[in-house]
């Protein structure tokens, strides 16, 4: 038994109980009229498989091959996705990391789990999946990444999520913060299944690699490897003397009025060509194939070890990342200090670019295909336990997803939490963008096209689904505080 009182099953171990269960009948019978007692194994230790939960956050799903994207960024996650579900609308609950984690580990929306803003803690009523998985006998442990600060440097600080103030811990036996990229977090994470593998385990395992294209440190020197997909390029992003005065990119690069800058720390601003933009967008996608090189490592340890066959993997993102994206382009959008305007880079909105996600879960016992239907991070949880035949009928009255491998409901909706107040309502086929509670923009999505329309009846139908969940949100949240 390991230190939670549950059997630990050596691996290849329950396929043998289950062949040598006839044979091993008739012997039983004979044992117990002879005096003799077996302890039958629980169900849970029988059945019970490892759970891998993989999160690059800032990839976005229009930027991977098997999504349709034109550069081949993600190749092992593609290899990867013809033996899994692959959930082509998948969309976070948050267009930042801090509470779409939140939503992951706890199926609940941010109103409810509490985890709305930087500096908020996880509702103590709310139970996450590694505590679920903890009680059920799992050995539970995670390899976040840290939170990149990419003011002008490559330094970071340590707002990671599973902080112990943010709660986010909680159910985890070890959480080992390494630094902010797979690069660092994939080798831990390889080392600890050797060590403990043959028991039951729930892994967390993250990294912020895409988050590269912001950092100006990047840009230049001996960092070759970032710039995979434009090495022609030698515009003014690759000058020394101009990155070591610059930000974060995507603080630095603003749009005015005669087209995109860049504004140096000293208030200088030079002026960006759609050259130098595509350039930018190009270090973002070898983010991607650096996540992605490194995830194929892991992945290959899994199978080496024979582990795919009784383990859950999924693949996923906690938000994506705007790219001077045009085609949703909101007008009204405002900052931290109330001010109008436009943005080139940055997440944190309910865009698609922000909030359409990938979502990829190989599980054991389902084949390989497509589901298209409008799915939520907030339905992993709920999807990866049942798949675990793990019972959460307790936990119906926390739990605000569903599982989607079950789901009926093809049109939606599903629900979003950006910055500044806003929120989004995303069925099949449109799109509502909600600002303080009031309808601001409808959008029709016809075949990944994303088009401004108007609509009376459906900008009603998509505000009383906003309504109806932004009053059922109040009422959880009010509930879980009694």
């Amino acid at each position: 038994m390991n230190r939670f009182g549950a059997v630990e099953n050596t691996k290849g171990g329950v396929m043998r109980r289950k062949r040598l269960f006839l044979v091993l009948a008739s012997a039983l019978f004979f044992l117990i009229i002879s005096g003799f007692s077996l302890q039958s194994e629980s169900k849970e230790s029988v059945e019970a498989k490892n759970i891998v939960i993989i999160d690059t956050a800032f990839m976005r799903a229009d930027h991977l091959p098997c999504y349709g994207y034109h550069r081949n960024t993600t190749p092992n996650i593609c290899e990867f996705s013809k033996e899994s579900t692959v959930f082509t609308n998948a969309f976070s609950q948050a267009g930042w990391t801090h509470p779409s984690v939140g939503t992951l580990f706890t199926s609940q929306y941010p109103k409810v789990h509490g985890l709305k803003e930087s500096n908020t803690t996880l509702h103590n009523s709310s139970e996450t999946i590694a505590e679920v998985l903890n009680e059920k006998g799992y050995n539970t442990v995670a390899f976040p990444g840290l939170s990149q600060a990419a003011r002008g440097s490559n330094k970071y600080h340590h707002e990671y999520q599973l902080l112990p103030r943010y709660g986010l811990y909680s159910g985890f036996d070890s959480y080992t913060v390494e630094g902010p990229f797979l690069s660092d977090n994939v080798p831990k994470a390889i080392n600890w299944i050797k060590q403990n593998s043959s028991s039951s385990f729930f892994m967390y395992l993250q990294g912020y690699d895409p988050i590269n294209y912001k950092a100006p440190g990047y840009y230049v020197g001996s960092h070759e490897k970032w710039n995979r997909f434009d090495k022609e390029y030698d515009g003014v992003l690759h000058q020394d003397e101009v990155m070591q005065k610059t930000s974060s990119l995507s603080e630095s690069i603003v749009e005015k009025e005669g087209g995109p800058v860049l504004r140096l720390k000293n208030g200088t601003e030079i002026p960006l060509s759609e050259r130098d933009i595509r350039h930018v967008i190009s270090h973002y996608d070898s983010g991607l194939y650096m996540a992605d090189k490194r995830i194929g490592k892991f992945l290959d340890v899994l199978k080496e070890r024979d582990m795919m066959n009784d383990t859950i993997v999924v693949i996923q993102s906690s938000h994506g990342v705007y790219l001077n994206d045009t085609y949703e382009h909101m007008m009204h959008i405002t900052n931290s200090e109330g001010k109008v305007g436009n943005r080139i880079f940055g997440h944190s909105g309910v865009t698609e670019a922000e909030i359409h996600v990938p979502l990829i879960i190989h599980s054991p016992d389902r084949k390989n295909g497509k589901i298209e239907h409008p799915v939520g991070l907030i339905d992993v949880m709920p999807t990866v336990l049942e798949a675990a035949n793990i019972d959460i009928s307790n936990l119906k009255d926390q739990i605000q997803g569903s599982n989607i491998f079950l789901s009926k409901n093809k049109e939606g909706p599903v629900f979003s939490t950006g910055g500044w107040s806003f929120h989004s309502v995303r069925t099949d086929n449109y799109k509502l963008i909600v600002h303080r509670n009031k309808p601001e923009n409808l959008f029709s999505i016809q075949n990944a096209t994303v088009r401004r329309t108007e609509s009376s009846r459906i900008e009603q139908k998509l505000s009383q689904y906003f309504e109806s969940w932004r009053m059922k949100n109040l009422d959880l949240a009010s509930h879980l505080k009694e």
